[in-house]
């Protein structure tokens, strides 16, 4: 900013050094952290539960330090060495930013920055959307098989039985009109096929059997299944499924925020780094193609990349912007309660004074 505001780098070499390494890095960092959120919610969708046990604080300082070490590794040895053959050419130190940019003083430099720009964003951009793509997909697959679970019950019906297999426990299955006798103890239901027109008695139900129920599924278009179950079991079987589709419905909303939330942090990365990436790639292949103004907006464009992001989670997570509200409601309190304290022992202090005196 201050070279592109007076046209020179006042600041000389040492400056000029420490503010590209400071500058180039922490903009990597803040892509490596992208990539590894990206990661983390993949994982915490396709592995909820080893999500939740592997989420630990030393993960995630892991996590941070990894995201900081990738970025040192890629930029410091290209930046220390391209400075220090640019001491021994004696280049003008009025130039910073503009001389790191261009292709044509150093012969090696070209490759290293087509290296750099495609390992250092388009690499990480590729990964990004793969990823992104896949949690895309997984979240839409998982909101399928929610509405399924909740409109399997309605295809189902249950009566109450006025009529059992025989009291050996040995169940009759009717199929395409004729009746025959299986010794399957296991198995508690009937096939019914709907083709047929014909009607069958079963035999009087037990005694220790009156309160079952009848439960009948629809397996197919012409057949339908006659299970029988106790009505406790049919009742605590629809809580658990019940109980099942708003706890599943409630991960799947709160990970269509979560994919909300990457997809803002995602498009303010593309907008604001591809045109420097797309820059850098460019002198890279064509050295004559560099151009001042638009390496000056593009380079600027970048820097709003990090003070975008705490807004975007704001802005999208609901309860982060619960927890700061409450954040700041507490601290507002509380300085509150001290300014109230601090009046009444001000208060307390004169009133001693001058009964004393």
């Amino acid at each position: 900013m201050i070279e592109v505001a007076l046209g020179y780098w006042p600041l000389g070499k040492v400056m000029c050094n420490i503010s590209l390494l400071l500058d180039y890095i922490s903009i990597q960092t803040s892509i490596n952290y992208i990539v590894i959120i990206n990661f983390d919610r993949h994982y915490s969708i396709k592995h909820p539960l080893k999500h939740r046990m592997n989420k630990t604080r030393t993960r995630i300082m892991l996590q941070l330090f990894f995201g900081w070490l990738s970025a040192v590794v890629l930029w410091l040895p290209y930046i220390c060495f391209y400075q220090y053959t640019v001491r021994k050419m004696n280049m003008p130190e009025t130039l910073c930013y503009e001389q790191f940019a261009k292709t044509n003083d150093v012969s090696f430099k070209r490759y290293f920055i087509f290296i750099t720009s495609v390992l250092g964003y388009f690499l990480p951009l590729i990964v990004i959307l793969v990823v992104y793509t896949k949690m895309y997909f997984m979240i839409r697959r998982q909101s399928i098989e929610i509405l399924k679970i909740n409109t399997t019950p309605s295809n189902e019906k249950s009566l109450e039985c006025d009529a059992l297999p025989s009291q050996s426990n040995n169940l009759q299955e009717l199929k395409n009109g004729s009746r025959r006798v299986s010794d399957l103890f296991s198995v508690t239901s009937i096939c019914l096929n709907r083709k047929t027109s014909q009607s069958y008695t079963l035999p009087s139900i037990p005694d220790t059997f009156k309160k079952e129920f009848c439960y009948i599924r629809k397996t197919s278009q012409n057949n339908m299944q006659l299970s029988f179950s106790k009505p406790a079991e049919i009742n605590n079987n629809k809580a658990r499924r019940k109980s099942q589709f708003f706890n599943k419905q409630k991960e799947i909303l709160k990970q269509k925020k979560a994919l909300l939330m990457i997809g803002c942090i995602v498009s303010a990365f593309i907008i604001t780094g591809l045109p420097l990436s797309a820059q850098w790639f460019l002198v890279a292949i064509c050295p004559s193609c560099f151009h001042k103004l638009v390496f000056d907006i593009s380079n600027f464009i970048t820097y709003p990349n990090s003070t975008l992001n705490p807004f975007l989670y704001a802005l999208v997570n609901r309860n982060f912007r619960h927890h700061m509200k409450k954040l700041i409601c507490r601290l507002f309190i509380q300085s509150k309660l001290e300014n109230k304290n601090k009046i009444n022992e001000d208060t307390v202090r004169e009133f001693s004074v001058s009964e004393y005196s």
